[in-house]
C-alpha cells in the first residue's frame, strides 16, 4: 500500500520521508527546542494539506500549525511514558514536571491555533468548509483543553 501511494505522490512521499529522518536526527540530538521539536510534524501536515488544495498557501499554512498541535498534545499526553521509557521529551528535556509541560503544551497550541484560525480565514469557501469549521473551532480548542490527558476514547471533533 505504502509503495502505491509513494508511486501516486512521489513528493509527499519524499517530504515524509525527509521530515522522518529529520524527527530522528533532532531526537538523536536531544533538542530543548519544542519550536524545532514540532517542525517535522508541521511540515509533514502542511504536505497532506497541500494535497487538498494545491496551491493554497492558507491551507498550507494552516496545516504548518495544526501539526505543531498534534505534536504539542501528544509530547504532553506521553510525557510520563517518555520519561519512564527514557524516550524523548521535548519537554521533559526543557526540565518541566508534567503539570509544566501541560501548561507549556497548551500555551504553544493556543499561540498555533491563533495562526491556524488567520490562515483558515483567508480561504476561500468550499465544500470542505463545515469540516474546517470544526477543526478550528471546535476539535482544536477541546483537544487543546484536554491536553496531557490519557485518552480512553476518541476525541470528538479532532
Amino acid at each position: 500500500m505504502r509503495k502505491k501511494a509513494a508511486v501516486r505522490r512521489p513528493a509527499l512521499d519524499e517530504t515524509l520521508r525527509e521530515q522522518t529522518a529529520a524527527q530522528q536526527a533532532l531526537e538523536r540530538r536531544a533538542s530543548k527546542s519544542a519550536d524545532e521539536a514540532a517542525d517535522p510534524t508541521a511540515r509533514m501536515t502542511a504536505a497532506l494539506f497541500r494535497l487538498a488544495a494545491p496551491g493554497s498557501r492558507a491551507l498550507e499554512r494552516m496545516g504548518l500549525f495544526v501539526g505543531k498541535i498534534i505534536y504539542y498534545l501528544d509530547a504532553a499526553e506521553d510525557y510520563e511514558k517518555d520519561t519512564r521509557n527514557g524516550a524523548y521529551n521535548v519537554f521533559a528535556l526543557q526540565g518541566l514536571s508534567k503539570a509544566e509541560a501541560v501548561a507549556e503544551a497548551q500555551r504553544l497550541c493556543r499561540m498555533c491555533a491563533g495562526e491556524a484560525a488567520l490562515a483558515y480565514n483567508l480561504l476561500e469557501p468550499g465544500p470542505c468548509k463545515a469540516i474546517l469549521d470544526n477543526i478550528v473551532f471546535l476539535g482544536l480548542p477541546q483537544s487543546i483543553a484536554l491536553a496531557g490527558q490519557k485518552r480512553t476514547q476518541p476525541r470528538h471533533g479532532a
